[in-house]
């Protein structure tokens, strides 16, 4: 079986994470793009050159309000946050009081705090880019690929999305995981699933929502 596509580890390699933590900060302005995930890493990586060559790295999607035009409005509620290794934590921390062009509105990164990357037996990813766009082989590779890094749990696809990318747009779906390994939970969402987490894709995160993944 070629599992290449949906760039997961080897077998075991789930159980042994890579020592990440979360940085949250505060994001300053008034708007932004509701499709961000390449401009934003393109501001950030300005920042910190390092970021594309640090091992399971990713930038959440910023999650705010939609105002129309495309354009998402910015509360003081609004976080950035980005997932590095913890070795990579001191470096990262010099994003904060940054200004991020990402074409048109000033942002500016305020005030930032660490965030716990926490075990739950149900993570969930906004978006996830891997491999196959058809629904049902999607995710039967994505279960196949899950049962070899030895992770026996059930696999929920959300809405279809897309990705802009400077080499094409990419489909893909989010991804709910239940009956997680609590064991395994934190290395699994350390190592993260699929590609572009520097673009806020396959990034894994608690899921407390009782309502539809499909919303």
């Amino acid at each position: 079986m070629n599992v290449h596509p949906l760039d997961v580890p080897a077998a075991g390699a789930a159980t042994r994470g890579a020592g990440m933590v979360d940085l949250q900060f505060d994001l300053l302005g008034e708007r932004m793009p509701a499709e961000h995930g390449y401009p934003l890493y393109r501001a950030i990586s300005a920042h910190l050159h390092w970021l594309a060559e640090a091992p399971q790295a990713g930038i959440h999607a910023v999650r705010a309000a939609a105002i129309g035009g495309g354009m998402l409005g910015l509360s003081r509620r609004v976080k950035l946050v980005l997932r590095v290794p913890r070795d990579r934590m001191p470096e990262a921390l010099a994003l904060e009081g940054r200004e991020l062009d990402l074409g048109g509105d000033a942002l500016r990164v305020g005030a930032v705090r660490e965030r716990a990357i926490e075990p739950w037996n149900t993570l969930y990813a906004r978006l996830v880019i891997a491999g196959p766009e058809d629904e049902t082989a999607f995710a039967t590779a994505l279960g196949a690929l899950l049962a070899d890094i030895g992770q026996d749990c059930g696999i929920v696809l959300g809405r279809r999305a897309s990705l802009r990318t400077p080499e094409g747009t990419r489909g893909g779906y989010a991804v709910m995981l239940h009956g997680v390994d609590p064991g395994n939970s934190i290395a699994l969402q350390e190592l993260g699933i699929g590609e572009h987490r520097l673009y806020g894709c396959g990034i894994l995160v608690p899921y407390r929502n009782v309502g539809s993944v499909r919303d």
